[in-house]
């Protein structure tokens, strides 16, 4: 077929024409009466010499005036693929000086180069940039469909770093009205939210789930602002529900449930707390709570806030058996001391308050009322000293003690058991005491076992001694037993 010229009805202004050049491929365009086709490529080339301001090398603007249902595309590329080679396939591309900047395929996939950043920008009013599909309809029935995807290919190196979508808004003055710098919505209702403050807030119209990917990833939620207030308390993380119920309902604060379906031998924490990647409390899979023994601990409750109100009640209660079990026993409540080495030894103790003489507001002291004493080494026939209890001038001090000695040789054994009894008052450095023990009784495999519990005194404070006289060559001579104190004065173990 012959090459065809036609004379386009083109108006040009400036320093410009339009050349046709000859190329396989056909063309469409109209020569102002009827569409035309050609077998040659299409193209305008545009010479332009301006040297200030910004001009369109080529405008297409068609005067639309239509009426009722009618409608229109202001550009149509519509390529029939009889047969396709492998190569390239695009329906447009954009070049500067022959470089190829963006593009679009034959099926549809816009490709930026990467060498700047692209910009989708909406005009200046308040038109919104959307970026939507706009005619496919997702009607998968299966598989993951996503309608707007961001799949950047990072591969950088040395101290290069990245965002994978970076929202940034520049407030240079702002309404009243909420500020969010993303809003997701399901069928056009607001589900989750993060403000200019950087607020993440969910709707709570459904459950909010916040998932890693199947793998041995963590899901940390962390603030990267560094708390440097010199005062008052800072919070990192907040769980604050806001609960309306009614009627049956209930609720928890922090759900933590793991599925256990195959476990390891190691550690099974639910939870742990954490100061510089020190753990200083956990609570295990199995309800175990552990303190750290890095430093002393206290579990108590708060004071009443309530104006002129006694303090609540604290119960502490062991395991019950199971509803509708028989013959079943309740679990022992145990206070452990703790783990020991060598001769090292610790106490139970048990805390009283003492009661003011006279009525008032001033907070009373706290002691310890009762000590479960441990094992305490003796040394046959001679005085040891078994505690000290503290007393300043002016002040007294009483108690008890439930004793038992042990003694035994390898062969032998004996026991001796019984309550002794002491009172002081220091007398500005002069001090009056009395002890004396009752119900003592013995057991013995052989020979004697007898004691002499006597005070000490020193500077403010006595010490209460025990001599424990065996009859055999002891290998193991020690005291144990439960310290009464009456008077609320400080008890030190020996």
């Amino acid at each position: 077929m012959a090459d065809v010229y036609v004379r386009l009805p083109l108006e040009a202004t400036g320093d410009g024409n339009v050349i046709g050049t000859g190329a396989s491929g056909q063309v469409s365009y109209w020569n102002g009466t009827s569409t035309q086709t050609g077998s040659s490529a299409f193209t305008v080339a545009v010479a332009n010499g301006a040297s200030s301001g910004v001009q369109p090398l080529l405008t297409f603007a068609p005067a639309v005036t239509q009426s009722s249902t009618a409608g229109y595309t202001g550009l149509i590329i519509n390529v029939t693929e009889t047969s396709v080679g492998s190569g390239t396939k695009r329906l447009q591309e954009w070049q500067v000086g022959g470089s190829v900047k963006a593009s679009i395929d034959n099926l549809g996939t816009i490709t930026g180069t990467g060498l700047r950043s692209p910009n989708l920008l909406a005009t200046v009013n308040d038109t919104t940039l959307q970026l939507q599909s706009s005619t496919r309809s997702f009607s998968a029935a299966s598989g993951s469909q996503n309608p707007v995807s961001v799949a950047s290919t990072i591969s950088q190196s040395g101290t290069a770093g990245y965002t994978g979508l970076l929202v940034n808004m520049t407030e240079s003055s702002v309404g009243s009205g909420f500020k969010y710098v993303q809003d997701w919505q399901v069928n056009s209702i607001s589900v989750a939210t993060i403000a200019n403050s950087g607020i993440g807030t969910f709707t709570g119209l459904r459950s909010a789930n916040l998932l890693t990917a199947a793998g041995d990833t963590s899901l940390q939620l962390q603030s990267a602002r560094t708390f440097t207030n010199s005062s008052g308390i800072q919070t990192p993380v907040v769980i604050s529900p806001n609960i309306t119920q009614t009627s049956t309902a209930g609720y928890s604060a922090l759900l933590i449930n793991p599925t256990e379906t195959s476990v390891g031998s190691g550690t099974k924490l639910l939870l742990e707390c954490q100061v510089g990647g020190v753990s200083r409390h956990s609570i295990a899979n199995t309800g175990a709570v552990t303190v750290s023994g890095l430093a002393a601990s206290t579990y108590f409750m708060s004071r009443h806030t309530t104006g002129n109100t006694a303090g609540n009640n604290l119960t502490i209660t062991s395991g019950g058996a199971t509803s509708g079990a028989t013959d079943k026993a309740a679990g022992d409540l145990v206070l452990n001391p703790g783990i020991s080495t060598g001769t090292g030894l610790g106490s139970v103790k048990i805390q009283r308050l003492d009661r003011a003489a006279t009525t008032g507001t001033a907070d009373n002291a706290q002691y310890d009322a009762a000590i479960a004493a441990p094992p305490k080494a003796l040394t046959n026939n001679s005085a040891i000293g078994v505690f000290e209890v503290a007393l300043t001038a002016g002040s007294s001090c009483g108690g008890s003690m439930a004793y038992n000695i042990e003694c035994t040789n390898g062969t032998d054994y004996q026991v001796r058991s019984g309550v002794v009894v002491w009172a002081a008052v220091n007398k500005g450095g002069v001090y009056t005491s009395n002890i004396g023990s009752t119900g003592e009784q013995s057991a013995l495999s052989t020979g004697t076992l007898a004691n002499t519990w006597t005070i000490v005194t020193g500077t403010n404070k006595i010490t209460i001694t025990l001599n424990a006289n065996s009859s055999l060559t002891p290998t193991v001579l020690k005291v144990w037993g439960f310290i009464n104190n009456n008077s609320g004065r400080a008890i030190t173990l020996l």
